[in-house]
Order: C-alpha cells, then structure tokens, then sequence
C-alpha cells in the first residue's frame, strides 16, 4: 500500500487514542492489516528501485525516494490540513499523538525498504519474504488494468474512512 492511506490511518489513530504506548501499538498493527487488504503500491516492484538494485545507479534510487517522499508529503499536508480546519494547531499533545501515529503507521515500510537496500543480511531477507508472502495479497487478477483499479479503490476507500473519522467525529 502507498504511505498516504498508512499515513491517514495513524493519524486517525493518534487523535482518536490518548494512550502513547497504544498509540504505537495500534499504528504499527493497522500497517500489517492494511497490507493484507488488496492494494496497488510502487515500493518494491518500482522500476527505479529494481534498476538501483541491478545497477547502483544512484539517479534511480533518487527517483524512487523522490515518489516516496512526494507520496508522505500528501499525506502529511492532508493530516495538516485536518488541523488547521479543525483549529487544533496550538493543541500540541494531539499532534504529538497524531505524528506518532503517522510516524509508526509507516514504519514497517521504512523497515522493508532499508531491508531492501541491504537484502544481503540474514535479516533483510527474512524481513522482505515476511513482508511480500504472509502480508501482501499475492494472488494476481487476470487483467493489469484490473489490478491497478482495484487496488487504487481500495485505499481511496480507506483514505475516506479515515478521513470521515478525523473530521467529523
């Protein structure tokens, strides 16, 4: 799954969970639900991440953390976004929470990804197969166009949820 729907639903997590250490539990516990659910992604399939990996080209990789860093920054100016409308900007405890909540909803990724960039440890390997075979939907549709649509429905309809929850809840 992309970072913005993980984004959104830490972030929903933080301002609805007033408990740290829960917080930190349920953000990185919703990454692991979120992955089981059928999505579209550009992580460890992207062609710039393959072509680093092959090559060491250092132009791909930045291409790569590029679309990485553009995808966290929507989720981010979204979540920012909900607080300015909210008025909760001087609130410093629930964006704490909710900065948490982004932070660790996202950190089974930065793991995968680091994982990624060293796959020759004993650890990166294990960590990518977990990753990819017991979290990720591996069973393929038929048609390309069919994954993309699907996948892409799937965390449009999660982006809302959660976007329902913050605003008006």
């Amino acid at each position: 799954m992309i970072l913005t729907p993980h984004i959104l639903v830490g972030a929903t997590i933080g301002a609805k969970i007033h408990n740290f250490w829960l917080i930190i539990i349920l953000s990185m516990v919703s990454h692991f639900i979120l992955d089981k659910i059928f999505h579209w992604e550009y992580s460890s399939n992207n062609k710039f991440f393959k072509k680093f990996r092959e090559t060491g080209n250092l132009k791909s990789l930045f291409v790569f953390t590029g679309q990485t860093l553009i995808d966290a920054f929507i989720g981010l100016t979204i979540v920012f976004v909900f607080l300015k409308t909210k008025n909760l900007l001087l609130n410093f405890t629930l964006i704490k929470n909710i900065l948490i909540g982004c932070f660790f909803s996202v950190v089974p990724d930065i793991v995968l990804g680091i994982s990624l960039l060293f796959r020759n440890s004993d650890f990166s390997q294990k960590y990518h197969t977990f990753h990819n075979k017991y979290l990720h939907f591996e069973k393929k549709l038929e048609k390309e166009g069919a994954i993309t649509f699907l996948g892409i429905f799937t965390q449009i309809v999660i982006m809302i949820i959660s976007l329902l929850l913050l605003f008006f809840s």
